[in-house]
């Protein structure tokens, strides 16, 4: 199907109804011709080259960003281990990173400031207070500490995240098996 009997379809042919496409947009990039293009596509002032913060593949990404807002992602050609491909996530999923929503200073409870214990009710817990990360780690450290030694290692569990590297998760577990003295430790990948 090449030349003038060239079609765009999915791979294997059919319709994109049937097919097995996730709508990942790497037709987009390999269109010869341009007619797919992405709808809210915004050309970059400036291009950053980046590892995929979706999972701990480590795919390669060129960010490409305008002002302070990121506006579109390439993968890196001849780059291991994704050699310029991406996954939906890695390509689309972008839109967290500037959200006004997106909590980006430690928050901690009001009654944790005030070293009270923690409210029977969900209406009681206080508004979130945001503090420095010093705070907010010594808050953390010493309710772990509490915990561990009122209840022992097995009343605390971890969770590590798909979003952070294997070497991260790694360390995550080693802190909670050597630090906290626990083995419930669970990831949603279950890596």
């Amino acid at each position: 199907n090449r030349g003038i009997k060239t079609v765009i379809g999915p791979f294997g042919g059919g319709n994109f109804k049937e097919s097995t496409c996730e709508s990942c947009g790497e037709c987009v990039v390999r269109c010869p011709v341009g007619s797919l293009f992405v709808k809210e596509y915004r050309k970059p002032t400036r291009e950053v080259q980046s590892v995929c913060s979706y999972c701990g593949v480590g795919c390669q990404i060129s960010v490409g960003v305008q002002g302070q807002q990121i506006v579109n992602i390439d993968g890196v050609y001849g780059n291991s281990p994704n050699n310029g491909q991406l996954c939906v996530k890695g390509r689309f999923g972008n839109k967290f990173v500037n959200h006004p929503e997106r909590v980006t200073k430690p928050l901690v409870r009001q009654y944790l400031l005030n070293g009270k214990d923690k409210p029977t009710t969900k209406d009681e817990l206080g508004e979130w207070v945001e503090v420095d990360w010093e705070q907010a780690i010594g808050i953390a450290a010493e309710k772990l500490s509490t915990l561990k030694r009122e209840y022992g290692s097995d009343s605390i569990g971890v969770l590590a995240s798909a979003k952070c590297t294997n070497e991260e998760n790694y360390l995550f577990q080693k802190f909670a098996r050597q630090i906290l003295g626990t083995h419930n430790v669970d990831h949603c990948a279950r890596l």
